[in-house]
């Protein structure tokens, strides 16, 4: 295996030996992103018995993309929550109801 160091970034480069491919050796690929996923709400009420019970559910990011992690603000009027665009970028999204 040989590895040396590249000069603009100073990352090493590796080599696979008994590669095969014609265009060099194998490039490793990116891992994937998070899932696609979606925050859901609900009303919740506890029954007589002191069962939860939910009402209609409803997707309130209904997006491509990974949402997820919810804040919700005390007053109830919105909340925070996080959102993976791309795999190098994160940001905070807000929903006010």
């Amino acid at each position: 295996m040989d590895a040396s160091a590249c000069p603009q970034s100073g990352a090493a480069r590796t080599a696979r030996s008994g590669s095969t491919n014609a265009a060099g050796p194998a490039v490793r690929a990116r891992p994937p992103g998070p899932p696609g996923t979606d925050i859901w709400l609900a009303t919740m009420t506890i029954n007589p018995d002191g069962m939860p019970t939910l009402g209609e559910l409803a997707n309130i990011t209904g997006r491509p993309g990974y949402d997820n992690q919810p804040h919700f603000w005390p007053d109830g009027s919105g909340f925070w929550f996080t959102v993976v665009i791309a795999v190098t970028a994160t940001a905070s999204g807000v929903v006010a109801t």
